[in-house]
């Protein structure tokens, strides 16, 4: 009698897991297939980069062809010099950085490897930016005299691939979409700098 009761429970126990089993596959099967793979990291860009001569994978309406960015970045600072006789202040000359961006892996990138292998240089590229959920654009950055510093390329812990490529540049025009709550434009703010002449353009 108490030789059985153990095999009672671990048969019991495998029923329960047959029809866990059951239930997450039917749950898996719901849809007409396999569950659902996680989306394409290129389906969350929010912003899209156009380089002259080199074609991406964006698809989204008006991009086609460039090149998805999920993030981005650049800079630039100038640093406070001392205070002259009169009472001004003197500053240093701006040192620019580099606009850095992150994207997947696509039909551009052995192109930018090459771009930055050969130091070639491009005479346009331009990086449009939206809000989450606009369909108008909030700003953009054009850029000329453009030059792959930076082409490199990993792996996430979610197994998605993807490159970090960064831009030199001689100069650097930063445009603003002022956009009102409706989506219409109020009008573009914009303003530009020769990094090499150092001068506003």
């Amino acid at each position: 009698m108490f030789l059985r009761r153990p095999v009672t429970l671990l048969a019991a126990a495998l029923v329960v897991g047959a029809l866990t089993l059951t239930a997450a596959t039917s749950v898996n099967r719901a849809g007409g297939g396999d569950a659902s793979p996680a989306a394409s990291p290129a389906a969350a860009a929010n912003a899209f980069l156009r380089i002259e001569g080199i074609e991406g994978g964006a698809t989204r309406a008006g991009h086609e062809g460039w090149i998805d960015v999920l993030n981005f970045n650049w800079g630039l600072s100038s640093s406070a010099g001392a205070v002259t006789a009169g009472g001004a202040r003197t500053t240093g000359r701006a040192q620019f950085q580099e606009v850095a961006v992150t994207k997947p892996i696509d039909k551009s990138s052995p192109l930018l490897a090459v771009a930055c292998a050969e130091g070639r240089h491009y005479s346009q590229a331009e990086l449009v930016f939206y809000a989450v959920g606009s369909t108008s654009p909030v700003g953009s950055v054009r850029l000329t005299d453009v030059m792959v510093t930076t082409a490199m390329t990993g792996s996430e812990a979610s197994g998605a691939v993807m490159e970090e490529v960064r831009l030199s540049f001689a100069r650097i025009v930063w445009n603003y979409n002022d956009i009102d709550p409706r989506g219409r434009s109020r009008g573009t703010v914009s303003a530009g700098w020769d990094v090499v002449a150092n001068r506003r353009m």
